[in-house]
């Protein structure tokens, strides 16, 4: 087995924070998409440097999924669970999974299947989605988005608005919330999800109570106003230093009705 030690940098994988919204850190549940886990800016309190790995061997089982492909790597000395963005390789085949990075506890939800560890990065040939695939996916989106954003709250026991999701967090961690908000951000298969962020005016951006961030198998559009709903989920950490003090998870979205945006 040989995994060479190196620094590379997650500058691109953080140039998704350009609506104040950070993006993954210790995957407990699993990435997505377009190249590895989500980011544009480099969240508070991470690195801007991380130690990555380069795998090599030959594949000894493979899975596809959405935009990734998952490969078991017989190394010579061992087997070593990887992901890469979806790939065309064949059982049996030498590869290097280089800028990998670890990921402890990681629970895939298109698998339905849990890693004690495994390593996410990018195949050695293969064209490069360079982790900055995720930001170039969305970013031209924000230029879609009101800069006043104004939609009523949606109906029901369930129902809250973005800053009462944030600011209740606690009491409504585990619990289903339905929000009626704009969609500012999308990050399509990141960690075998998509990151969506709701706005709906509600809250302030200079506490950060005015973004939700809403994980789901759906992609709704930037700039449409939905329905959503999800089971609140607090303190999440992805690993690789990105964590969320509070977000959505399993959403789904419906359109809201015309009346939802306010004049």
């Amino acid at each position: 087995m040989r995994i060479t030690s190196s620094l590379f940098m997650l500058a691109a994988l953080c140039a998704v924070s350009a609506l104040s919204c950070k993006e993954p850190t210790k995957v407990k549940h699993e990435p997505a998409a377009a190249s590895v886990p989500e980011p544009a800016t480099t969240p508070a309190g991470s690195a801007a440097h991380m130690a990555s790995v380069s795998i090599e061997g030959k594949v000894a089982e493979k899975i596809d999924v959405n935009n990734y492909t998952y490969i078991n790597v017989d190394t010579g000395t061992g087997k070593v669970w990887t992901a890469v963005p979806k790939a065309d390789v064949a059982v049996g085949a030498p590869v290097v999974v280089e800028n990998a990075m670890k990921m402890g506890n990681f629970h895939s939800p298109s698998l339905n299947r849990s890693f004690d560890e495994i390593y996410f990065g990018v195949l050695r040939g293969a064209p490069s989605p360079s982790m900055s695939a995720a930001a170039a996916g969305s970013a031209a989106a924000p230029a879609a988005v009101p800069t006043n954003i104004s939609v009523a709250k949606a109906a029901g026991p369930n129902a809250y608005t973005v800053a009462e999701v944030v600011g209740q967090a606690d009491k409504l961690n585990g619990k289903a919330v339905t929000i009626q908000a704009m969609v500012v951000k999308v990050n399509s298969g990141i960690l075998d999800r998509n990151w969506v962020h709701l706005r709906d005016g509600s809250g302030s951006d200079a506490d950060k109570t005015n973004d939700i961030l809403v994980t789901s198998n759906e992609t709704p559009k930037v700039g449409d106003v939905v329905i959503a709903k999800g089971k609140v989920v607090t303190n999440k950490d992805f690993g690789s230093g990105y964590s969320y003090k509070v977000m959505v998870e399993e959403g789904t979205f419906t359109p809201a009705p015309a009346t939802a945006t306010k004049k």
